[in-house]
């Protein structure tokens, strides 16, 4: 329930973020106002370090976020262009399972850096384009929650 959950706001997003474009006289360059979800997985795959036992059976839950992005879009021709999109999302971390409730992350802002390369196809006033790029996501301020932080951790 909660990944459709989370597939429908996405699709909402996507389906009313308009973009508001802002362009320079030569069109070659495009400010947009877009939406960016980052839908984070949090599942733990890998513990290299447990001296007290604490993650059998432990899982993660790490709150979603959508929110409004700035892309700016550069038209080297007709055709091709680059984009590159910017935002801050922030994120909270609880345990489950064998560590439910408690309180792992207090606050992480993760910056997902994309650029994408586009071909655009001139289809009359509808302007498809095929797209690929590469994503960096940049994990910025984590803060160790209260339960994290009676344990000793502090990055």
């Amino acid at each position: 329930m909660r990944k459709l959950t989370m597939l429908a706001a996405l699709a909402a997003t996507t389906a009313i973020s308009t973009p508001a474009l802002a362009g320079d006289p030569e069109d070659n360059w495009q400010v947009k106002l877009l939406g960016t979800g980052v839908l984070v997985d949090g599942k733990i795959s890998n513990v290299e370090l447990d001296p007290l036992d604490l993650t059998p059976g432990g899982q993660t839950d790490i709150n979603n976020n959508v929110i409004p992005t700035v892309a700016i879009e550069y038209y080297a021709t007709k055709n091709i262009s680059v984009e590159t999109i910017c935002c801050l999302t922030q994120h909270h971390a609880t345990g489950r399972g064998a560590l439910a409730g408690a309180r792992l992350v207090d606050h992480i802002m993760i910056l997902p850096a994309t650029v994408t390369v586009k071909y655009h196809v001139d289809a009359g006033p509808v302007k498809p384009y095929i797209g690929a790029g590469p994503t960096v996501f940049f994990f910025i301020d984590e803060k160790p929650g209260a339960d994290a932080a009676a344990l000793g951790v502090d990055e």
